[in-house]
């Protein structure tokens, strides 16, 4: 019902207003909406008016992810699908991105394909590739693992990071095994973090007890992120009282007042 309120914002004299009634007509979650916000998603305007901002595309396909979230039917995914080759001017990776975001926010097998492609394509841009690695983690065949150990061990610094985040999601348990190695051999701080967070959403037996070793035995610097893995897992388990121990011996001995918390 709130549409056809939101409608008139989108001609509104302050960009900034504009821009939040396409987030909010997402948010209604009603075909009648995502008629518009598909209108907006292919050239950034409503009909024949002029663009409502420069970043109207964007916000649209993010408000359709929204959308499909609250209601929106599967006639949308397959009207986004049908716009991605169509994508370019000079904001077409920043589109990219976020039509990778909807994939992450909405994952579906017809924006799949187009997410691998875009996470081995040297052409786009870096940051493309690192959202379109981040979307793999909902895939569970080997061409995915492989493009993301390929990436975990880029010479790229945030395609490390994308593809240790993904690999903390992926349903395949061999992805555990290479990221215990990343934990031991990865030379960036905050990378090596990233690695641990995953190894904790991972769960399981091995992934516990080599975060506990790690909480009790790895640098001072990362023992805080481990703790965080650990928790993850241990939240997954409530029988798991050795992680808790672990824990509350770890917070015992913690003198870095930050690390604490």
């Amino acid at each position: 019902q709130s549409v056809e309120d939101i409608l008139p914002m989108l001609d509104d004299s302050t960009q900034f207003v504009r821009e939040r009634a396409i987030l909010a007509l997402g948010a209604t979650g009603s075909m009648k909406a995502a008629e518009v916000l598909l209108d907006i998603f292919e050239d950034g305007a409503v009909g024949a008016k002029s663009r409502v901002s420069p970043d109207a595309r964007s916000l649209a396909v993010i408000a359709l992810a929204i959308g499909r979230q609250n209601g929106m039917n599967g006639y949308v995914d397959m009207a986004v699908v049908a716009q991605l080759p169509k994508l370019d001017g000079a904001d077409r990776h920043v589109v990219q991105g976020c039509a990778l975001l909807y994939q992450s926010l909405n994952p579906n097998p017809a924006l799949s394909d187009w997410c691998l492609a875009r996470a081995t394509d040297e052409t786009v841009a870096p940051g493309v590739r690192c959202r379109a690695l981040e979307t793999l983690r909902t895939r569970d065949d080997d061409e995915a693992l492989a493009v993301l150990l390929h990436a975990l061990g880029s010479r790229r610094l945030d395609e490390r990071r994308s593809a240790a985040l993904a690999l903390g999601e992926f349903p395949n348990p061999l992805a555990l095994q290479p990221l215990l190695t990343a934990a031991e051999t990865e030379g960036e701080p905050l990378t090596r973090a990233f690695v641990l967070l995953s190894i904790g959403r991972r769960g399981g037996a091995e992934a516990t007890a080599f975060l506990r070793n790690f909480l009790e035995e790895g640098p001072k610097t990362l023992r805080a992120w481990a703790a965080i893995g650990l928790g993850i897992a241990a939240r997954e388990d409530p029988t798991d009282d050795r992680s808790r121990e672990a824990l509350r011996a770890s917070l015992k001995r913690e003198k870095n007042r930050e690390a604490k918390g």
